[in-house]
């Protein structure tokens, strides 16, 4: 469903029309009020989630003779990992 507004009406109301965004397919076109003219075509799309795994980019840069991080660095890193995952479980990310 595609939905039409001017500019003026689109910045009046953005959280009304960033709602409509959330439904797949949908797109809102944002014109200028004056001429007409498209200014700017905003589009629904799926939400991806991309996963990087630090600790094989860590062994990787290892194996090739590098080393990221310090022994306290390491500790840090995976106390902080733990600390976001208890965190994202309670807010349900």
């Amino acid at each position: 469903m595609t939905t039409i507004v001017s500019y003026s009406e689109f910045r009046e109301n953005l959280s009304k029309y960033f709602s409509l965004l959330k439904k797949k397919g949908s797109e809102i076109v944002i014109k200028d009020a004056r001429n007409g003219k498209e200014l700017i075509r905003l589009v629904a799309t799926e939400k991806k989630k991309i996963e990087f795994d630090w600790d094989e980019h860590i062994k990787f840069v290892e194996s090739i003779g590098g080393k990221l991080f310090t022994d306290e660095d390491v500790k840090a890193i995976k106390e902080l990992r733990k600390r976001s995952k208890e965190r994202a479980k309670r807010l349900n990310w």
